[in-house]
Parts: structure tokens; C-alpha cells; sequence
């Protein structure tokens, strides 16, 4: 009997031994297993703070883009305010100029037309003194004779 419980206490130690491998196998699978889970939700979430930093990126170059439409439209619209009033300043700088100068051709014609009346009037006094005087000779001519 002797042999049989030393046979029977080797066997349960063998048996006890491989369900301690077993244990062990099973506790590396797990590990391995959480450790590849761990890894996996690393990975996803590196990839989620790569893509909110990539919409971020984004949203930034769209405001940016967004800004700077803004900015070169508010330029076009000064730009063209500018010109507006430049062309402006122009015209009005012109119709000024004409009206000088319409001013100044009524005023020569005017003072044209006061110089012709002037020497109208002269001659016409002139003419009246040579009739008078014509008349005058002929009057004492006419008494000497």
C-alpha cells in the first residue's frame, strides 16, 4: 500500500501541478488579453485627439479664410468708396470750371456788347454833331447868299 499512496501523492502533485500551469496560462491569456484591450482603446483614442485636432485645425483655417474674405472685401468696398468720391470730387471740381468759365465768356460777352453799344452811341453822336454842323455851314452859307 505503501507504493500506491506514494504513486497516488505523486499523481495528485502532477495534477495540482498542471492546474497550476493551467491557472497560470489562463492568468497570461487574460493579461494579454487586457493588455491588447488597453492597447486598442489607446489607439482609438489617439485617433479621436487626432481627428478634433484636425477638425480643429479645420475650423480654424475656415474662420481664418472667413476673416480674410471680410478683410479684402471691406478693402474693395473702401477702395471703391474712395474712387466713388475721388470721381466725384472731379466732377464737381469740373461743373465748377464750367461755370467759370461760362461766368467769365457771359461776362466778355457783355462787357463786348457795352463797348459795341458805347461805339454805336459815339457814332450816332458823332453823325448828329457832323449833321449839325453840316446843317449849321449850310444855314450861313445860304445867309451869305
Amino acid at each position: 500500500g505503501e507504493d500506491e499512496n506514494k504513486e497516488r501523492e505523486r499523481q495528485e502533485r502532477r495534477v495540482a501541478e498542471l492546474m497550476r500551469e493551467q491557472d497560470a496560462q489562463k492568468v497570461a491569456v487574460e493579461e494579454e488579453r487586457e493588455r491588447k484591450a488597453e492597447a486598442e482603446r489607446a489607439r482609438r483614442e489617439e485617433e479621436e485627439q487626432a481627428r478634433l485636432e484636425k477638425a480643429r485645425r479645420e475650423a480654424q483655417a475656415g474662420e481664418q479664410r472667413i476673416r480674410e474674405r471680410l478683410e479684402r472685401e471691406r478693402e474693395e468696398k473702401f477702395r471703391k468708396e474712395q474712387e466713388w468720391r475721388e470721381k466725384e470730387a472731379r466732377r464737381v471740381s469740373q461743373v465748377r470750371e464750367l461755370e467759370e468759365q461760362e461766368r467769365a465768356e457771359a461776362e466778355a460777352a457783355r462787357a463786348k456788347a457795352d463797348a459795341e453799344q458805347r461805339r454805336r452811341e459815339e457814332a450816332a453822336r458823332a453823325e448828329a454833331q457832323r449833321r449839325a454842323e453840316a446843317d449849321a455851314k449850310r444855314l450861313e452859307e445860304e445867309e451869305r447868299a
